[in-house]
């Protein structure tokens, strides 16, 4: 061997992967790139039934002033407490749904919370932030 010169090594440098352990990160990136695009098209349908939601409570809104009329009701009367009890109840099943959907693609209840919290979804009761424990509730109950 010559002096000043040292032996190459077979052995990756260090930080970089190995051969045998690339699948995996391929594996990692692969799921994480689905879980993002699982959380697009959440996001996607979330909006749409946003939108179509905001028409259907237009098209309640028209009904009920037109059926308050024709009943001689005072403005604003039973119609629109049962209508806006309605809308709170497929609201409150919409977000179970959503939360069941990020259980199902491998979020924490932690990872679940914050997303709630980011996307400013309405808590349950439409009041208040979300919780851990309220998601174990909710997925205790419906698992």
């Amino acid at each position: 061997m010559h002096r000043g010169l040292t032996p190459v090594s077979s052995a990756p440098a260090p930080g970089l992967a190995s051969p045998a352990t690339q699948p995996a990160l391929i594996s990692k990136h692969d799921d994480s790139q689905i879980a993002i695009q699982t959380l697009r098209r959440i996001e996607s349908e979330n909006l749409r039934l946003k939108k179509e939601l905001h028409s259907k409570e237009m098209q309640i809104s028209i009904l009920c002033r037109q059926n308050e009329k024709l009943l001689n009701l005072p403005e604003g009367f039973a119609l629109k407490n049962f209508f806006d009890h309605q809308h709170r109840k497929t609201q409150r099943e919409k977000t179970i749904e959503l939360i069941l959907q990020l259980h199902k693609n491998c979020l924490s209840v932690s990872e679940i919370t914050r997303y709630l919290e980011e996307k400013q979804v309405k808590t349950l009761s439409g009041k208040g932030r979300w919780h851990r424990g309220t998601i174990n509730n909710i997925l205790k109950r419906h698992i």
